[in-house]
């Protein structure tokens, strides 16, 4: 792990004073710091990442990949707390993320959905008293992703889990929730950008999914 902050932080001195407007370096550096949250482990390694995004974030001020990139390792640290009162703090520092990127791109359906999956998250930690706030604005999102890109699998997939989640919570009908994963499984197939660091998590997860659908 170590090893892992040591690269990241030799990357900030050697790249980060000259990358600013320069698109391949951002892509390169961007690239490089999401390889290594996602492969992160611990919570010092996730930190690590989510201080890079922010940083690239400061020198970036017309790039929304950062801030979604910061929440996506608020959620990652999240899932390492033991807490509620832990997780409820970094749950408020991604959603604060998430609408710095929508100051940069209202429209981008990739930070619309991110924005339902953190208040999703959020919700998840007091469902019975949180979910007659919350929900209608997570499911809101979701649809307003796929209003602007109806192939978006991590909308669709999100989307289905919060139906399956109300019907197992209401014990109503889970065809809904289940058509809505199996429309995520079919779109990540295709799922394939021109932006070479675009959001590509949850294809497993969406699979995953559709075992509750059997």
């Amino acid at each position: 792990m170590k090893r892992s902050i040591l690269t990241i932080a030799i990357a900030l001195i050697v790249t980060f004073s000259s990358f600013a407007n320069d698109d391949q370096k951002y892509y390169e550096i961007m690239g490089k710091t999401i390889k290594e949250m996602f492969s992160a482990t611990d919570a010092a390694g996730i930190q690590a990442s989510l201080n890079m995004f922010e940083r690239i974030s400061n020198a970036e001020a017309d790039k929304w990949e950062p801030a979604y990139y910061t929440a996506f390792a608020y959620l990652k640290l999240y899932e390492l707390a033991e807490s509620v009162a832990d997780k409820d703090a970094l749950i408020d520092k991604a959603i604060a993320s998430v609408n710095e990127g929508l100051k940069i791109a209202e429209n981008e359906d990739e930070l619309i959905t991110m924005k339902g999956y953190v208040y999703m998250m959020k919700m998840v930690l007091d469902p019975m008293n949180r979910a007659p706030e919350y929900s209608p604005g997570i499911i809101g999102s979701y649809q307003k992703a796929l209003v602007i890109d109806p192939n978006n699998p991590r909308a669709w997939y999100l989307l289905g889990q919060m139906q399956l989640g109300t019907a197992s919570f209401t014990g109503g009908s889970t065809d809904q929730g289940c058509a809505s994963i199996s429309k995520a499984v079919e779109n990540f197939k295709n799922d394939k950008s021109e932006n070479p660091i675009a959001p590509s998590w949850g294809a497993s997860g969406a699979e995953e999914a559709t075992q509750q659908c059997r």
